[in-house]
């Protein structure tokens, strides 16, 4: 079991001068230049799309997980990455709250991050 550490919140006043430097260090570069490697070469193979699928809907499954909205076993996680967000894969025994309800939150967090996507692709072209 994993043991939580509590943080207290306080917004960030004031960055220090050389705070792009302090997130730029050789264990990121590498971190970089590997995602590259391998978005490429899914690209090249026409997977691309749909690692990028299967990753969006994990992120919007955990997200809702890590903040409480519900709770989902492993299993039905697993499950609901490979082959789509439905309320018929997720039994009762598998969360905490009704299915229907699980799937909307997570069709909540799946919003947030394609409008998070369209913001980056934006500002990106």
């Amino acid at each position: 079991m994993s043991e939580f550490v509590s943080l207290k919140w306080s917004p960030i006043t004031k960055l220090p001068f050389n705070w792009r430097e302090s997130l730029s260090n050789t264990q990121t570069v590498a971190l970089v230049q590997t995602w590259h490697e391998q978005q490429d070469e899914l690209r090249s193979k026409g997977s691309y799309k749909y690692f990028l699928e299967k990753l969006k809907r994990q992120w919007s499954i955990e997200t809702g997980i890590i903040e409480g909205a519900y709770s989902l076993s492993d299993g039905a996680t697993r499950t609901l990455i490979e082959k789509g967000i439905d309320a018929a894969l997720i039994t009762h025994a598998d969360t905490n709250d009704e299915p229907l309800t699980v799937v909307a939150k997570i069709l909540d967090h799946q919003r947030a991050i394609e409008g998070l996507y369209d913001l980056y692709l934006g500002i990106a072209s």
